[in-house]
């Protein structure tokens, strides 16, 4: 069974330096993850208030699903971010439990 996939993004070599994130032309990334989000495909996300970079968390997928997702993500194809992908166990969150027993 897939897992769910966490993304980790963190600034990259287009990040405007001395900016937070609010500041930083990721208009085509919001647009790429509210589309993600309204197709059920990102379960949640958002940036660390450090500004540093940001977490999303995917619906279960493999992980080479989850890589093909970022390297569409136009703040990865643009260099503003960069991005990691990880598959979680989740364990511990109710909110995902109905999704995982869903898909047995």
């Amino acid at each position: 069974m897939p897992h769910h996939v966490v993304l980790h993004y963190a600034r990259g070599p287009g990040w405007v330096p001395d900016r937070p994130v609010f500041e930083q032309p990721l208009h085509r990334h919001l647009a790429y993850m509210r589309r993600l989000h309204q197709q059920g495909i990102v379960l949640a996300g958002g940036p660390y208030t450090d500004h540093s970079g940001g977490l999303v968390i995917l619906q279960p997928m493999t992980l080479e699903d989850a890589e093909q997702m970022l390297r569409a993500d136009p703040a990865i194809v643009d260099g503003t971010m960069t991005a990691s992908a990880n598959l979680w166990h989740t364990m511990f969150d109710d909110s995902f439990t109905s999704v995982r027993l869903a898909q047995r």
